[in-house]
């Protein structure tokens, strides 16, 4: 409908996919930082490059690589400095959890803060928002229906990587912490959430096809 009334994105644009339905606590946003960050630069292989020097959906920092899933009760220090890190993720970089500050408060900047400004935004989920969702930034505008289906499926199975295989990304997070290469790539993801071998392996095959479009340009 979008193409056959000659409308129109250009690089300015972006197409902003949200998920909601999911468990939204902490341990789901601190395994979401987790997976972005391993998914992250395969993720921008298949965007214009245009999107990885935006203003409006950055790469997740350096810092955040310090990140960590752990128990409670057994590494109380290590808990504490993880959601700290979250803390200054989804406001600022002097932010801690509390009493003005939690899932059930409004997000102290309002719902237009900078920190939304990563291709992860994680400020719907974090705060008093409804719906909660997470929310995916770093694709380039395009009125493509197959793009845009074809990203929504891919934002819908990196969801429920996170809700059914946390363990494998607090796995895979140890040795990307210690090699600084991902372990978990965008098939693995896609493997676990498109169950249907057909349509499978057309949403592989179109991930590699943007890879190679943008390599060539």
């Amino acid at each position: 409908r979008l193409q056959e009334n000659d409308c129109y994105v250009d690089k300015a644009c972006g197409l902003h996919v949200h998920i909601g339905g999911a468990n939204f606590n902490r341990k789901f946003s601190i395994l979401s930082l987790m997976l972005g960050q391993m998914l992250q630069d395969e993720i921008f292989t298949m965007m214009p490059k245009s999107r990885s020097t935006g203003s409006y959906c950055y790469k997740i920092k350096d810092k955040y690589k310090n990140i960590k899933y752990v128990n409670k009760k057994l590494y109380p220090r290590t808990h504490d400095r993880t959601l700290k890190l979250l803390a200054e993720y989804v406001h600022n970089d002097t932010s801690e959890f509390g009493v003005g500050n939690n899932k059930n408060t409004p997000h102290p900047y309002g719902r237009y803060a900078s920190s939304r400004y990563t291709w992860l935004n994680l400020n719907n989920c974090s705060y008093k928002f409804s719906p909660d969702t997470i929310e995916f930034r770093c694709h380039s505008g395009t009125t493509d229906y197959i793009k845009i289906y074809n990203w929504i499926l891919i934002c819908m199975c990196f969801v429920r990587y996170i809700e059914n295989n946390p363990r494998k990304i607090i796995e895979s997070w140890k040795v990307y912490q210690g090699i600084s290469e991902s372990t978990l790539c965008l098939k693995d993801i896609v493997t676990e959430g498109i169950k249907n071998p057909k349509d499978r392996l057309g949403l592989l095959i179109y991930i590699e096809t943007r890879k190679d479009k943008f390599i060539e340009d």
